[in-house]
Protein backbone atom coordinates (compact mmCIF):
# COMPACT_ATOMS: atom_id res chain seq x y z
CA UNK A 1 0.00 0.00 0.00
CA UNK A 2 1.34 3.39 -0.96
CA UNK A 3 1.38 5.93 1.88
CA UNK A 4 1.74 9.69 2.07
CA UNK A 5 1.15 12.63 4.36
CA UNK A 6 -1.22 15.47 3.53
CA UNK A 7 -2.33 18.64 5.28
CA UNK A 8 -5.98 19.65 5.51
CA UNK A 9 -7.65 22.68 7.02
CA UNK A 10 -10.23 22.08 9.74
CA UNK A 11 -11.80 24.87 11.80
CA UNK A 12 -9.22 27.29 10.41
CA UNK A 13 -6.24 25.18 11.51
CA UNK A 14 -3.88 22.85 9.66
CA UNK A 15 -4.12 19.15 10.54
CA UNK A 16 -1.58 16.68 9.16
CA UNK A 17 -3.09 13.38 7.98
CA UNK A 18 -1.37 10.10 7.10
CA UNK A 19 -3.07 8.42 4.14
CA UNK A 20 -2.91 4.94 2.66
CA UNK A 21 -3.73 4.39 -1.02
CA UNK A 22 -4.87 1.34 -2.90
CA UNK A 23 -4.45 2.23 -6.53
CA UNK A 24 -5.92 5.72 -6.92
CA UNK A 25 -8.22 5.35 -3.91
CA UNK A 26 -7.52 6.63 -0.38
CA UNK A 27 -8.41 3.69 1.87
CA UNK A 28 -7.08 4.94 5.22
CA UNK A 29 -6.75 8.42 6.66
CA UNK A 30 -5.36 8.98 10.15
CA UNK A 31 -5.11 12.59 11.42
CA UNK A 32 -2.30 13.58 13.78
CA UNK A 33 -3.99 13.70 17.16
CA UNK A 34 -1.93 16.63 18.50
CA UNK A 35 -2.86 18.76 15.47
CA UNK A 36 -6.54 17.83 15.83
CA UNK A 37 -6.50 18.58 19.56
CA UNK A 38 -4.98 22.02 18.98
CA UNK A 39 -7.56 22.78 16.27
CA UNK A 40 -10.39 21.62 18.51
CA UNK A 41 -9.24 23.74 21.44
CA UNK A 42 -8.81 26.88 19.34
CA UNK A 43 -12.24 26.45 17.71
CA UNK A 44 -14.11 25.24 20.80
CA UNK A 45 -15.09 21.98 19.11
CA UNK A 46 -14.95 18.38 20.32
CA UNK A 47 -11.75 16.69 19.20
CA UNK A 48 -13.79 13.79 17.76
CA UNK A 49 -15.53 16.23 15.39
CA UNK A 50 -12.21 17.67 14.21
CA UNK A 51 -10.83 14.15 13.67
CA UNK A 52 -13.90 13.21 11.60
CA UNK A 53 -13.68 16.38 9.50
CA UNK A 54 -9.95 15.85 8.90
CA UNK A 55 -10.51 12.24 7.79
CA UNK A 56 -13.27 13.33 5.41
CA UNK A 57 -11.17 16.15 3.94
CA UNK A 58 -8.18 13.84 3.44
CA UNK A 59 -10.27 11.34 1.46
CA UNK A 60 -11.37 13.90 -1.13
Amino acid sequence: MRRDTDEVTVAGATVRVKRGHLGDRVVTAQPEYDDALAAARSAGLPVAEVLDQARAAARQ
